[in-house]
């Protein structure tokens, strides 16, 4: 319930006339509209910064993974087929010189 008591009063204050302006109060309320507006886009933009980090972090993960895995693949084929190699040769009767 205070965020909705702060809220408003964060409204009347932006919303009440200035004393002393000659256009009633335009000019103080458009400062703090803009200060305002201001304020939210960077914190828009420090949220959709985050955001981006992240996704970029799960992506670059996500690449690693791939690239760990093809790797082990291939070592693993590699190793397998001088495996068979050596069965083979030591098959024949030849021995290892």
């Amino acid at each position: 319930m205070p965020a909705f008591s702060s809220a408003g009063r964060v409204a009347a204050r932006l919303l009440r006339p200035r004393r002393g302006s000659a256009a009633g109060g335009a000019s103080g309320a458009s400062g703090a509209w803009k200060k305002a507006a201001l304020r939210a886009g960077r914190h828009l933009l420090g949220h959709v910064g985050q955001v981006a980090r992240r996704l970029g972090l799960q992506v670059s993960a996500v690449l690693y993974l791939i690239f760990a895995v093809s790797f082990a693949a291939e070592g693993y084929r590699g190793w397998a087929h001088d495996h068979q190699a050596l069965h083979r040769h030591m098959a024949g009767g030849a021995g290892l010189t």
